[in-house]
């Protein structure tokens, strides 16, 4: 209801009720559209019932009057900025997806021991691809051991990063007694899908589950929802935008700051539609029509390929953006890199020296 004040002459709401279905809900960003839209015709009503402005004036008022503007709680100011969150220096968590990588990650922590970018390292996340196929796995899960309890000795987080598709298949390589043994000793999973969630959910032990950019979990619904499953920690989605991001509360999520992002995941195996099934685990290259080549991995094990973008994702050089949104962990995704581009690109980003060549992804202009 709304109240005119008889002494100042000011118009006001007493009291707003919004009808919306129960389940459904709004975006911060469109609920402040909706207040400035109000409020805009609001002031100009005002302004034609004082004689300040006439309705012929108001067909051809597109922008908005400075006088009546203001900074909306959680938006930009006129620079543009995205609000400063109180936040301390985020950790890293690494994705380490070939042998190589995790070999460069072991040897770049050996050599900084002491230094404070080494005790930025929080959590490695240990890709399903390193347990190699049905050949290697035997032979990896071993050499896998002694790498956790080298990486536990730095007392950094082991987390076992799930395949983006668990079969039946899948469900029973994870079964077999020697995965079973280095699973346990993992402190937790980094889960692509509810069906990894509730499979894991069915072994009692106190793992702990991140769930990956992939599983939905940006409104309040999901999250909570997510949250009484055993989720303990979210990975923010690639499509959204920092002034998107600046919106949600983040006190529970990391950010990927680099690395090949996903484009497809596929149970039709790239390799087995154009040579024959070899059953080994590797790296493949899909060129397009203008020539550009996009690496598929394929997971042998559990039967799945992911696409990736061609060039990696780089919010290095969006350094002060990604400290203002306040997040506690940034994640470097390694894929397709060798150790050598492993350890420089730890390197910069452990020490914040970032460079700038790559993509920024969705970071600075959102979906399209």
């Amino acid at each position: 209801m709304r109240r005119l004040s008889a002494c100042t002459g000011e118009v006001y709401f007493e009291s707003l009720e919004i009808s919306l279905s129960e389940g459904l809900f709004l975006p911060v960003r469109m609920l402040n559209e909706l207040r400035r839209e109000a409020l805009g015709k609001l002031r100009d009503r005002i302004l034609i019932q004082r004689g300040s402005r006439t309705k012929e004036s108001l067909l051809s008022y597109n922008e908005p009057d400075s006088r009546y503007s203001e900074i909306l709680p959680g938006e930009s100011d006129e620079s543009g900025d995205c609000p400063v969150r109180d936040s301390v220096r985020p950790a890293l968590n690494l994705l380490v997806t070939m042998p190589a990588q995790l070999d460069a990650v072991l040897s770049w922590l050996k050599e900084e021991k002491d230094s404070d970018a080494a005790r930025r390292i929080h959590t490695v996340y240990l890709d399903s691809m390193l347990l190699g196929d049905a050949i290697q796995s035997g032979e990896n899960c071993g050499r896998l051991l002694n790498q956790i309890e080298e990486l536990h000795t730095y007392g950094l987080r082991c987390m076992f990063g799930c395949p983006p598709v668990l079969r039946e298949s899948g469900r029973a390589v994870l079964e077999h007694p020697s995965i079973q043994t280095l699973l346990h000793r993992m402190d937790g999973f980094l889960i692509q899908t509810v069906d990894e969630l509730a499979y894991l959910k069915t072994y009692a032990f106190s793992w702990e589950f991140v769930s990956e950019d992939c599983l939905y979990s940006f409104n309040r619904e999901s999250k909570k929802l997510l949250r009484s499953e055993g989720i303990t920690r979210f990975t923010l989605p690639a499509e959204l935008n920092s002034r998107e991001l600046s919106h949600m509360e983040l006190t529970d999520c990391e950010l990927v700051v680099y690395g090949y992002q996903a484009l497809m995941q596929s149970a039709q195996c790239v390799r087995k539609n154009t040579a024959g099934c070899s059953g080994r685990s590797g790296l493949l290259y899909l060129r397009d029509r203008k020539g550009i080549h996009f690496p598929v991995l394929n997971r042998c094990l559990f039967c799945t390929n992911t696409l990736y973008n061609s060039v990696p994702l780089r919010l290095g050089c969006c350094g002060e953006e990604v400290r203002k949104l306040g997040t506690p962990f940034l994640r470097l995704s390694f894929t397709i890199e060798t150790g050598a581009q492993t350890k420089q690109i730890l390197r910069l980003y452990a020490e914040n020296r970032f460079d700038t060549s790559g993509t920024r992804g969705h970071f600075k202009r959102g979906v399209e």
